[in-house]
């Protein structure tokens, strides 16, 4: 059964949504405000189609990763990968696991102006190399059009879309990704 994430649960859209979609899908919900999700559901405190924003603003990222637990931030990835457990998520966690840390996700986030990257546009084929995307089919932060896009722009691009997985592809369906990439480059970088 696939699953969907649904952002803003708690709200009037949200709870219709899963009104309609429950038993043809296993729900994933998540929301600022809590919830209690019903059975076959569940549930993370976040509003996840809006971290990096938050994480951006100045402020409002701080208090999002100084108040970050490996509790809360588990439930998050769990909300949007079946692949990350309780193991990945901590290894994940270690971005924030400390001050110097957390102010590196910080600076990272904040130095992502997607707008500066328009420069590019059109540039990735001059880099001559070979190019595979592996992309999920259901990642809510990288819609499958941003696949689509370099396989526009780069001559020769593979684009791989995994079904049912998100935005840790890898983590999501470790064999498949990892027989793809292994084509790809026996394919391209013969011994």
């Amino acid at each position: 059964m696939k699953k969907v994430l649904i952002t803003g649960a708690a709200g009037d859209v949200g709870a219709h949504l899963r009104r309609e979609l429950a038993g043809r899908y296993r729900l994933r919900l998540s929301d600022r405000r809590a919830l209690r999700p019903a059975r076959g559901e569940t549930f993370a405190r976040a509003d996840i189609a809006r971290l990096a924003d938050a994480l951006r603003t100045r402020g409002q990222g701080e208090e999002l990763v100084d108040g970050m637990t490996l509790e809360a931030f588990t439930k998050m990835l769990g909300s949007v990968s079946e692949g990350i457990g309780p193991e990945h998520a901590r290894e994940y966690f270690k971005a924030f696991a400390d001050e110097p840390r957390r102010r590196g996700q910080l600076e990272l986030y904040r130095s992502g102006d997607f707008s500066e990257l328009e420069a590019y546009e059109g540039k990735l084929a001059a880099l001559g190399v070979p190019f595979l995307a592996l992309w999920g089919e259901e990642d809510p932060f990288a819609p499958v059009a941003g696949a689509q896009r370099f396989a526009r722009e780069v001559p020769g691009a593979r684009v791989q879309v995994i079904p049912g997985t998100g935005h840790f592809v890898y983590e999501d369906a470790p064999q498949t990704a990892a027989q793809a990439l292994a084509e790809f480059l026996g394919e391209t970088m013969p011994r």
